[in-house]
Order: structure tokens, then C-alpha cells, then sequence
């Protein structure tokens, strides 16, 4: 039985390199025009003596908040037989495989992968043009909470008590990090924005959501500051 492959035909063909297929993973190509990141290769291996395997060469992509990550290569991750894998990247640059994509986290896919006993049968090229998906970047919180990487949109909801969203030291998260978060819940009691160490949120320490739908964005500088970039 031969190999199918399902290119993305807006990102590339698969390449024929005897007896692995190749896929140069260039997952922002059409956002950075003929500039080449650091090259990512998935080499997918039939060995039918063997187990399937999964190997990434080393190279850069495209992190949800627009920097770039880079992925150190050397992985080789087993493919079940008799089953389809979804190959990603983390947004942290980790090279994984499951039965299904993330439905919570960011994260980079390359490729869907079917096989039988031993062979490799079907290859989707799963790549997007602007590389990261980030799902679910929207979260309701109702205590006090500790704002990560993954989170974008935060509501507060202070109906039972007054509570706290803690931002992440500025630098710990790239320059330009972005949070939006917004109380909804009518009572008098406020969601409380406030800082990591001695971080500053536009040279104070907290910034105070009293009332409905009051919500502040703020930015990271990358260093020790946190600046409003709006607010109502």
C-alpha cells in the first residue's frame, strides 16, 4: 500500500527524500513573505520491521503572542499503528502527539497522521498561514487568580467578595504581552488588577475595577513596567 499525502497547497508540497517524507514547516510564510525562519523539517518514517516515528528537525515558528519561538529538534515521539495522530508544536516549542489538537492552549499544528500495522498510510499537511492557534483565550474568574501565559481576556465576577488579578512579573513574558480584563458583575465589590514584585501598572501598585464593566488593558515593556494602553 502506497502513502497519501493531502498538501496545504498555500504553504508548500511535501518533498520526497527516500524513504521519509518531508515537510519544511515554515508556519508564518505568508505573513513574512520571502524572509525565512529557521527551518522546521517533520520527517514521518514507514519501517514496517520497526516502530512509526515522528522526528522534527531543529528551526523557529511563530509564538501566539507574535515572537518568535525556537524548537531544538532531536524528538522523536512513537505513532500508534492502526490509528490518526495529530502532530503540534507547543507554544513553548515541544513537540507533541495525540488523538486530537488542544482545545485550551496555543499551540503550532503540522500534520495529521493515519496508519495501519507498521505503515503510514495518509498525511495532512495541518499548517495555517499565521502558524499559532490560540483557543480559549477568554476566561470568568470569581476569586483571586494568578493571570498566565495562556490567558488574554480575564472577567472578574465580585458578586461574592472582593478579589485580586495578580499580572505576571513584566519580565517574565516577552515585550508587548497583552491582558484585557473587565469586571461584570453589578455589586459594589471591585476586582482589584494588581502587580508581581515590584512591578508597576503605570507607576502604581494596583489598578481598581469599582464598577460594572469597567476594564483596563495593559502591556508589558518586558522589563519591570506594566502599561495601561486602555481603559474606560
Amino acid at each position: 500500500m502506497s502513502t497519501q499525502f493531502e498538501p496545504n497547497l498555500g504553504l508548500g508540497y511535501w518533498q520526497l527524500d527516500d524513504p521519509n517524507w518531508h515537510l519544511p514547516f515554515q508556519a508564518d510564510i505568508i505573513m513574512l513573505g520571502a524572509s525565512a525562519l529557521g527551518q522546521l523539517a517533520v520527517s514521518l518514517t514507514e519501517n514496517p520491521s520497526a516502530s512509526l516515528h515522528v522526528n522534527v528537525s531543529a528551526g523557529s515558528y511563530r509564538k501566539a503572542n507574535g515572537t518568535l519561538g525556537t524548537y531544538a529538534g532531536s524528538t522523536s515521539n512513537a505513532l500508534p499503528n492502526n490509528a490518526t495522530t495529530m502532530l503540534w508544536l507547543t507554544d513553548g516549542g515541544t513537540l507533541t502527539t495525540g488523538s486530537a489538537f488542544p482545545t485550551t492552549t496555543a499551540y503550532v499544528p503540522i500534520a495529521t497522521v493515519t496508519t495501519l500495522a507498521g505503515l503510514v498510510t495518509t498525511i495532512v499537511d495541518s499548517r495555517i498561514p499565521w502558524g499559532t492557534i490560540r483557543p480559549a483565550p477568554f476566561a470568568n474568574k470569581t476569586t483571586a487568580y494568578a493571570l498566565t501565559g495562556d490567558d488574554l481576556i480575564v472577567t472578574g465576577d465580585a458578586t461574592g467578595a472582593a478579589f485580586a488579578i495578580t499580572l505576571p512579573a513584566a519580565s517574565a513574558v516577552p515585550a508587548g504581552k497583552t491582558y484585557t480584563i473587565k469586571k461584570k458583575d453589578a455589586s459594589g465589590n471591585s476586582v482589584t488588577v494588581t502587580r508581581a514584585g515590584a512591578d508597576l501598572i503605570d507607576g502604581a501598585t494596583t489598578f481598581s475595577l469599582a464598577s460594572q464593566f469597567k476594564f483596563v488593558s495593559v502591556i508589558s515593556d518586558g522589563v519591570a513596567s506594566w502599561l495601561v494602553v486602555g481603559s474606560n
